[in-house]
């Protein structure tokens, strides 16, 4: 079975990075400076709660098997 080599479904990082961008560019902010997008990045990654990197542990099971589901509806399994 081939596997995409990008799969943000199972990815935490990816996960996280996403609403890190979310976070900082809410509501349509922008930054006018280097320094102030910097501060505001900070200050996203500051508020990431323990259980929101928790609930993603807790559902990655349930997303690879997702993933792989999907994956083998696809080569008709």
């Amino acid at each position: 079975m081939q596997w995409a080599p990008y799969l943000p479904d199972i990815n935490k990082i990816q996960k996280v990075s996403g609403w890190l961008a979310r976070t900082v560019f809410e509501s349509g902010r922008q930054y006018y400076t280097k320094e102030k997008l910097v501060e505001g990045i900070k200050n996203a990654w500051s508020s990431i709660s323990i259980n929101y990197i928790g609930k993603l542990y807790e559902s990655l099971p349930n997303r690879i098997f997702r993933v792989w589901g999907y994956k083998m509806g696809e080569i008709g399994c």
